[in-house]
């Protein structure tokens, strides 16, 4: 019971981050760049893929 509820949190926690990763890279990505340069076209592809994703035109 221990070991499920830790793993639940631990499942959470990685869920979390996952997504806070994703929001900071759309969000911010070029202040991301600039710490992580040798990451800079990495992260500019990733921010071109879920831009869309997140700032969606919502007017049919």
């Amino acid at each position: 019971m221990i070991k499920n509820f830790i793993l639940q949190k631990f499942v959470a926690l990685l869920w979390f981050g996952f997504c806070l990763f994703f929001f900071m890279v759309v969000a911010n990505h070029q202040t991301l760049q600039y710490l992580f340069s040798s990451k800079s076209e990495a992260i500019q592809n990733i921010h071109n893929t879920f831009k869309p994703l997140f700032y969606r035109n919502l007017r049919a």
